[in-house]
C-alpha cells in the first residue's frame, strides 16, 4: 500500500501481517462501492488490492461485525468488549473523510435566530377612532434568557372591559408560563400552555376588580424552543407559517379559528342550551356572522365560540380550553405571522403571505408588518363600515 493510502487512514487501530491485507481489502470494496472517488483516487490504490476485490458489498456490509477481524483479539475482556464501539468510531469517521456532506447538509442547526416587529392600530366607528384599543400583544425572542427560546402572542379583546382582560392577559400570561415550565418540565410546552390559559381564565372570572360577565378575549401564542414550535390559540386570532418550497411561499396554518359555525363547536354551545344564530335588523333580515346566544335571550352575541373571561357565556358552552398544535420547524420555514381578526377578517393565509414574502426577501420585518397593515386598513375602508383594530406581529426565522 502506497504512502498515501496509509495516511488517509491511518485512524484504524494498527494490524499486522494478513490482517493489514483484510483491512486493504474491505477498505476498497467499501469505497469502490461509492461511485464519488475521483479516479486518482482509485489508482492509488495497490495492484494487490485490487486484485482482491472479487465482491463488492454494500456500504450497510461494511461494520463492526464485518471488520472485526482487523484488531487482534486481547486476552483482556474489557478490550474485547470495546473492539466494536472502536470499530464503529472509525468507520464513521472514514465516511466523513471520503464524502463529505454538502455544506448545508453538514450544518445541522440547533434553533433559529428571530428578528421581528409588531404594528397595532385602533379601529373606528363611522369617522371616529375607538376609545380604546382592545387588542394586545407581547413578544420575548429570549424567553426566560435563554437564546433558543421565544414566546409571541395576540390578544383581542370583546365587550366593554374587553381591552382590561386582553391587557392583562398580556401582563400575566408569560408570567404564568414562566414559572410552569420551571417547575413542570416534564409535562411539555404544549400541556403547559393549555394549563396556564385555563389558569388564567380562572383567576379572571374570579377576579372582582374585573367585569368579565360580558366581556373577554382571544389569545393565539407561539412558543419556540430550539426547533418544536407550540401553537395555543382561543378564538379567531390566528398564527401562519411561511415556507418557502422551491421558488414559491405557502400558507402553513398553525392555529385555526374557534367560530359557532364549526359543527363540532355548535354542537357543544346547543348541547348546554345556547343558541347559535345571527343578528337581525328591524325588519326581521340576517346580519352578520353566527354568534352565540344565552337561549332565547338577545344576550351576549358572541362571535365566537371560544374565549377568555365572557363568564355568562361560559354557561352555554363557550369554553377557554386552547386548541394546541406542534410542529418541528425546518429551514424551509422562513416566518411566522400572529394577528387578530382585524387583519384576518379582509385577508387569507395566503395573501399574508404573499404580501410578507417582499419584506423577508430584503430581511425587514417592519417592512412586513407595514404592508399587511396598510393593506388591511385600506381593505376595511372600501367596506364602508366600522374598522376593526388590527394588531400584526411578524417573525423572521433565520437557522442557527
Amino acid at each position: 500500500m502506497n504512502t498515501q493510502m496509509s495516511n488517509e487512514f491511518s485512524f484504524f487501530p494498527p494490524a499486522h501481517g494478513s490482517q493489514r491485507k483484510s483491512v486493504s481489502h474491505e477498505l476498497y470494496q467499501f469505497i469502490n462501492h461509492r461511485s464519488s472517488l475521483s479516479s486518482q483516487r482509485r489508482e492509488n490504490l495497490s495492484i494487490s488490492t485490487l486484485k482482491a476485490a472479487s465482491t463488492i458489498p454494500s456500504k450497510s456490509n461494511i461494520n463492526a461485525r464485518s471488520l472485526s477481524s482487523i484488531i487482534p483479539k486481547k486476552s483482556n475482556s474489557t478490550l474485547i468488549l470495546n473492539r466494536n464501539k472502536i470499530l464503529a468510531r472509525n468507520l464513521k469517521h472514514l465516511t466523513q473523510k471520503l464524502f463529505p456532506l454538502k455544506e448545508e447538509e453538514a450544518k445541522e442547526f440547533k434553533y433559529f435566530h428571530q428578528t421581528y416587529d409588531f404594528r397595532t392600530k385602533t379601529g373606528t366607528l363611522g369617522l371616529l377612532s375607538k376609545s380604546h384599543n382592545q387588542d394586545s400583544y407581547f413578544c420575548f425572542s429570549k424567553f426566560q434568557g435563554k437564546e433558543s427560546q421565544s414566546l409571541y402572542g395576540v390578544c383581542d379583546g370583546h365587550g366593554l372591559h374587553g381591552h382590561i382582560i386582553s391587557a392583562e392577559i398580556k401582563e400575566k400570561f408569560p408570567e404564568i408560563l414562566n414559572k410552569r415550565l420551571n417547575y413542570r418540565a416534564q409535562e411539555g410546552p404544549a400541556l403547559s400552555m393549555k394549563k396556564c390559559i385555563i389558569k388564567l381564565h380562572k383567576e379572571l372570572v374570579l377576579n372582582k376588580n374585573i367585569n368579565t360577565d360580558f366581556s373577554g378575549s382571544t389569545l393565539v401564542s407561539v412558543l419556540i424552543i430550539g426547533k418544536l414550535l407550540t401553537c395555543a390559540s382561543v378564538g379567531d386570532s390566528r398564527a401562519v407559517l411561511g415556507r418557502k418550497t422551491d421558488k414559491r411561499f405557502v400558507a402553513i396554518p398553525l392555529s385555526k379559528d374557534h367560530k359557532p359555525d364549526n359543527l363540532t363547536e355548535r354542537k357543544r354551545i346547543e348541547s348546554f342550551g345556547g343558541r347559535v344564530d345571527t343578528l337581525y335588523t328591524h325588519r326581521g333580515s340576517s346580519v352578520g356572522p353566527l354568534r352565540v346566544w344565552i337561549g332565547n335571550q338577545d344576550t351576549p352575541g358572541l362571535a365566537m365560540s371560544r374565549s377568555i373571561g365572557d363568564r355568562f357565556a361560559t354557561e352555554v358552552g363557550v369554553i377557554p380550553d386552547p386548541d394546541m398544535r406542534q410542529f418541528e420547524l425546518t429551514k424551509d420555514d422562513k416566518f411566522i405571522i400572529l394577528a387578530s381578526d382585524g387583519l384576518w377578517d379582509v385577508m387569507s393565509n395566503e395573501e399574508a403571505v404573499s404580501l410578507c414574502k417582499v419584506g423577508w426577501e430584503f430581511g425587514y420585518p417592519q417592512s412586513a408588518c407595514d404592508s399587511l397593515l396598510k393593506e388591511a386598513n385600506k381593505r376595511w375602508s372600501e367596506r364602508n363600515s366600522n374598522n376593526d383594530d388590527i394588531t400584526v406581529i411578524v417573525i423572521f426565522l433565520k437557522t442557527a
